[in-house]
């Protein structure tokens, strides 16, 4: 499952397009981000990066659809061979106890998620950037980029990746 948070502006104080890609232990449900990039991106590489994370892992690309990003969804999905969902983001969402951005925390204190790093303990830049997102996530602000992307990519997961029926019954009673 990839996440991603778009950045339509490239001006220098601009919000980043992210890309968060996250693979899940079908047995243990343990969450692996795979990949992770940010950046101020042109369209046409927004849509080659998307191109190469398929190729590379496949899956589910869940992005989120407000203004203008609506058309670079709509590119990426006429245009390319990537299964693409659209996510409305709000606050309520965002701030949802059991599957919003702060769940994402209750996941890494109940060692849900596997985290790749060197023998020093630094994990790769991206995901360095994730960390201080996530240190620093404030409910009254406006999330990081990547920390966003993780979000989406974990809530497509929960939503695509699952296919007993206790997720379904979990989906439906959500």
């Amino acid at each position: 499952m990839t996440g991603v948070d778009l950045g339509i502006k490239r001006h220098k104080h601009s919000h980043e397009t992210a890309f968060f890609t996250l693979g899940i232990d079908r047995v243990t449900r343990k969450r692996r981000p795979l990949y992770v990039a940010h950046g101020r991106y042109r369209k046409k590489d927004i849509i080659k990066r998307a191109e190469r994370i398929y190729r590379r892992y496949g899956g589910i690309f869940l992005v989120e659809d407000v203004q203008a990003q609506n058309y670079l969804i709509q590119d990426i999905a006429e245009d390319t061979e990537i299964p693409v969902v659209s996510y409305v983001t709000t606050k309520r969402r965002k701030l949802d106890p059991e599957f919003g951005i702060e769940s994402i925390f209750v996941e890494l204190e109940n060692r849900k998620w596997l985290l790749p790093c060197d023998p020093n303990g630094k994990m790769p830049e991206g995901l360095e950037l994730w960390k201080e997102q996530a240190l620093d996530f404030r409910p009254s602000e406006h999330p990081g980029d990547v920390l966003m992307a993780s979000f989406f990519a974990k809530e497509g997961a929960r939503r695509f990746m699952y296919d007993d029926e206790e997720d379904d019954e979990d989906d439906e009673a959500a």
